[in-house]
């Protein structure tokens, strides 16, 4: 159990990962203080604890960026306002106490102490996969760890890797320098993880610097006389009847991470289907006092959603007026040639009974496509067959990511198609097209 002092901050944030990062940017601007707490041992979430090598494609600013090196800029730009952090424990409690504050205390004992939470967890609390090993409660923290807060523990020490990811090689490679003995086993001779450090464990295997041990589990569990600690390992290999025993300090099953909404599920807010119900117009919950944003909530699984819901929350709190339209939050899918839409499609338009019509340009009639090879695709706009207002777009076709932003400002001021076509657009560009679509609303395209 802690004994510290309870940590005081304006906002307690539950989940450090990229929507928690950007949150306490915001706020910092606001002037208003941020602690975090993840369960995971470091910020990042899902970003840094299971694809850190990732490239992700939907970040403003960055064509593709790793999903570690996107954590690095958050937190670099996080750093001026001095969040706190409580990592590696899971904010387990909480209850109300004086001037309408709250008390969340971890599972770990630490108190934390704030007039407002925002619950930005993603899909929820990342809970280890455990081996089904009978025994293997009795060992927890006494020998076996599922997430490793301190590398430093394992030093000198006789060290057993179970998993085949990415968490399981990049540990083994790194535990090499630190530990006494190292041996990772796998239930497969394939491993799941990046190339690279699949090659580095073979060839550590290969000059004996670790032991790899293949089409293997750890089934059973053996500790010193009082099960204090664990001292060994039962190994079971395909083929094999008789379990193989192997001595160690600490075993490590590090099979990977799953999502729950843990003990936020009896906090008495109100949940559907794993997702937190609040009031998008300020991102309450039927708690005041408690926010949550991002995946925690219904609603696209987007990143820019997520960033500016973060932006909204922290103005709220902070006394301003924050708001996310969500009728104008664009999708991209980064194939070849890109997607992207924003607004109705037309079946939702058809199954509203509105009345609208539709602009469609093919980039067959577009220069700068034609020159560049890259004539796939069109533009459609959707617009109010009375009133002319933008009720959608759709483009298939090059930079469709970045042409469908020009729709999302003119649908953000509520503007007709007939604006966008009168709009003047440099020629040649790709963004013709959006105006040509827009044209083709009205009397028709110039270069259909």
């Amino acid at each position: 159990m802690s004994q510290q002092e309870p940590i005081e901050t304006d906002i307690i944030i539950i989940g450090a990962g990229p929507v928690g990062l950007f949150t306490v940017f915001e706020a910092g601007l606001l002037k208003l203080r941020c602690h975090l707490i993840d369960a995971l041992p470091q910020p990042g979430g899902q970003l840094t604890e299971i694809y850190p090598k990732k490239p992700i494609y939907d970040i403003p600013g960055f064509p593709d960026i790793l999903a570690g090196d996107l954590i690095n800029n958050l937190m670099q730009q996080a750093q001026p306002f001095k969040p706190g952090f409580t990592l590696g424990e899971r904010a387990e409690s909480i209850e109300t106490i004086e001037n309408n504050r709250f008390k969340v205390t971890t599972d770990m004992g630490t108190v934390h102490i704030a007039p407002n939470i925002a619950i930005a967890g993603g899909l929820g609390c990342f809970e280890p996969r455990k081996p089904p090993i009978q025994n293997i409660k009795d060992f927890e923290n006494k020998g076996i760890d599922y997430i490793i807060k301190d590398p430093e523990k394992f030093r000198n020490k006789k060290v057993v890797i179970a998993g085949g990811g990415d968490s399981a090689l990049d540990w083994t490679i790194f535990l090499k320098d630190v530990a006494a003995e190292v041996t990772i086993i796998h239930r497969r001779t394939q491993f799941r993880g990046h190339p690279d450090s699949v090659q580095k464990v073979m060839d550590m295997d290969a000059s004996g610097a670790i032991q790899l041990i293949v089409n293997s589990e750890v089934t059973h569990l053996k500790g010193d006389t009082d099960n204090q600690h664990l001292t060994s390992v039962g190994i079971a290999t395909d083929g094999i009847e008789d379990l193989r025993w192997l001595d160690c300090d600490y075993f490590l099953p590090l099979f990977g991470l799953s999502p729950k909404l843990g003990p936020i599920a009896d906090w008495g807010l109100n949940i559907d289907k794993a997702a937190i119900e609040v009031n998008t117009f300020d991102y309450s919950t039927n708690v005041p006092g408690i926010y949550a944003i991002g995946d925690a909530i219904t609603g696209p699984m987007l990143a820019h959603k997520a960033e500016d819901e973060g932006m909204a929350v922290a103005e709220i709190l902070a006394g301003q007026a924050g708001h996310v339209n969500y009728d104008v939050i664009p999708g991209v899918i980064y194939t070849h040639p890109e997607v992207a839409t924003v607004g109705q499609t037309e079946e939702q338009l058809k199954e509203a009974g509105r009345a609208y019509k539709a602009g469609k340009f093919s980039f067959m009639g577009n220069g700068r496509a034609k020159a560049n090879f890259a004539a796939d695709g069109f533009v459609k706009i959707l617009a109010d067959a009375t009133t002319d207002r933008i009720l959608g777009a759709h483009i298939i076709g090059p930079m469709a990511g970045d042409l469908i932003h020009e729709v999302c400002v003119a649908m953000e001021f509520g503007a007709a198609a007939e604006d966008l076509a009168r709009t003047c657009h440099a020629h040649p560009t790709y963004s013709e097209a959006v105006r040509e679509a827009a044209l083709a609303c009205g009397d028709g395209a110039i270069h259909s």
